[in-house]
C-alpha cells in the first residue's frame, strides 16, 4: 500500500514538472544534498569524491570530500524490517550548502559568491549583483498574479511565471525557467549564486520546485552556456518528502 500511494505520488509530480525549465546539459555532471532520500533518488555510491561547496570564516569554499551512503528505514514505504531509505553524508565537520561531481578543472579553494540564502522573485521583482566590479547580473521574475478562487485571504495563485536573467551592458538575456502555474505552497528559489566554475562568470544554484513536497535542486553553469545564452542547465538533484 505504501508503494503505491508513492508511486501515484510520483505521477502526480510529473505532471507538475516545469516544461519551460531547458534540458540538461549532455555533460556528466551530478548535483548532491546531504540528508535522507528515498533509495531511488541517489545513486552516488559510498567512498566516491565529490567537491562540496562550504560556508568557512574564509568564505565560501569549494573542499574535496568523501561521501558515505547509509541505508536507512524510509518511513514511507518501507515496512519496519526494511532499509531501502539512504542518509548521504561527507567526512567534513560541517555540512556543504551542496555537492558536485564530474565538473572538469573543478578545484579546491575559495569560491567568488554574491547570494546564499532563500529567495522568491515575485512578478515584476528583481535582484541584482555586481559581479567583478565590470559587470552587473540582473534576475528579473514575471507573472500573473490573482486570488485563489475559495481560498484565504491572501491566498494568490501565480501564473505564466518565469525567470529571466540579464548581464551589463544589457546586450544579452534569458529566460531560466517558465512555469505555467504556481501555487505559494510550492514556489522555485534562488539558493546560491557566484562562480563556481571558475571562469569569471555567474553561475547559479535553484530549487525549482512548483509544489510542496518536490524538491529540485538545480545548477546553472556559465562556462557550458551555448550561443548568446548566458547560463546552461548543468545537473539537477530531484527528491520528493511523502
Amino acid at each position: 500500500m505504501k508503494i503505491f500511494f508513492l508511486n501515484i505520488l510520483f505521477l502526480g509530480f510529473l505532471t507538475l514538472s516545469s516544461a519551460g525549465v531547458q534540458e540538461l546539459s549532455k555533460s556528466e555532471i551530478s548535483l548532491l544534498q546531504v540528508g535522507q532520500y528515498h533509495g531511488k533518488e541517489v545513486s552516488a555510491q559510498s567512498g566516491e569524491l565529490w567537491f562540496g561547496l562550504y560556508q568557512t570564516e574564509k568564505g565560501y569554499e569549494l573542499i574535496p570530500s568523501r561521501i558515505s551512503i547509509e541505508l536507512i528505514n524510509d518511513a514511507i514505504v518501507d515496512d519496519k524490517d526494511q532499509k531501502t531509505g539512504k542518509k548521504v553524508s561527507v567526512d567534513q565537520p560541517s555540512e556543504p550548502l551542496f555537492l558536485v561531481k564530474g565538473l572538469k578543472n573543478l578545484k579546491g579553494g575559495l569560491v567568488k559568491t554574491v547570494f546564499s540564502g532563500k529567495k522568491f522573485l515575485y512578478p515584476a521583482e528583481s535582484i541584482s549583483f555586481k559581479f567583478d566590479g565590470k559587470n552587473y547580473y540582473n534576475l528579473t521574475a514575471f507573472g500573473e498574479v490573482k486570488d485563489r478562487e475559495g481560498g484565504k485571504p491572501f491566498e494568490i495563485i501565480i501564473s505564466n511565471y518565469s525567470i529571466k536573467i540579464s548581464r551589463s551592458p544589457w546586450e544579452y538575456s534569458q529566460v531560466l525557467v517558465s512555469f505555467d502555474l504556481l501555487a505559494m505552497d510550492g514556489i522555485p528559489t534562488l539558493l546560491w549564486a557566484g562562480d563556481l566554475d571558475g571562469d569569471g562568470k555567474l553561475d547559479l544554484l535553484m530549487n525549482l520546485t512548483n509544489h510542496y513536497n518536490l524538491t529540485v535542486y538545480t545548477l546553472f553553469l556559465s562556462s557550458l552556456s551555448e550561443g548568446n545564452n548566458l547560463l546552461k542547465k548543468a545537473a539537477e538533484f530531484r527528491t520528493t518528502g511523502c
